[in-house]
């Protein structure tokens, strides 16, 4: 990412995000599962250091693909609060696929004083966000230099499809795919169903073509003219 921004021209701030081709957009569209799981890898390894997922529990991923015992896995790996001990103390537990997934922040409070800034969820970032997964995966690809004559404070980052240009968070994705990847889990994540829904679609057109076809000829026949 170092070296696409040094390679980078200099933008001004605001542009359009161009429109791509995605597997899911149209009447015809579906997830492929190999992508929703390389765009969850991403979001694991460096979206959720800032970003929560409030939406979603754990065993919501065997929709992208993943086994029983992968989620077990994943899930394991958390901590969620779980009471307080005998002492009044809060403890914890390993989360189980039932829980949700953990925000990486105990409070909006405690996000803030960690970063400046409460980083939105991005459960249905996709639908809510003006321009969509265009908008999405362009501004994850969008850190460039500042124009001449721009000035970026410490600790922030430039990027053209921003309206003022400034961002607090840094280039997280290495390339063009990883955006796309990581775009298309987020739009799962915002309409999960999508697949299922498209195939109901298709069987019910296929069973209204049948009902066709039998009315048509069932007609032909009941108005078929006898022979003289």
């Amino acid at each position: 990412m170092a070296a696409l921004l040094a390679a980078a021209p200099a933008f001004a701030a605001g542009a359009a995000p161009p429109h791509q081709a995605w597997s899911f957009a149209g009447p015809t569209g579906h997830y492929d599962p190999a992508t929703l799981q390389h765009g969850f890898r991403i979001y694991a390894d460096v979206c959720a250091g800032c970003h929560s997922l409030n939406e979603l529990h754990f065993e919501n991923l065997a929709g992208i693909g993943l086994s029983a015992a992968d989620i077990r896995r994943i899930a394991a790996t958390h901590t969620i609060p779980d009471g307080t001990d005998a002492a009044g103390q809060p403890k914890t537990r390993s989360a189980r696929p039932d829980d949700a997934i953990p925000d990486p922040f105990p409070s909006p409070a405690a996000a803030a004083q960690a970063l400046g800034g409460v980083p939105p969820d991005l459960s249905h970032i996709t639908m809510t966000h003006r321009g969509g997964p265009d908008w999405i995966a362009a501004f994850l690809t969008g850190f460039v230099p500042p124009p001449p004559g721009v000035t970026v404070p410490p600790g922030r980052f430039y990027n053209r499809f921003l309206r003022t240009g400034v961002t607090a968070m840094p280039p997280v994705v290495a390339s063009a795919d990883d955006a796309r990847a990581v775009t298309t889990f987020l739009q799962w994540s915002a309409d999960p169903h999508l697949n299922a829904r498209h195939r109901l679609g298709y069987a019910g057109l296929a069973y209204f073509a049948f009902l066709a076809a039998l009315a048509s000829a069932l007609k032909r026949r009941i108005w078929k003219q006898p022979r003289r």
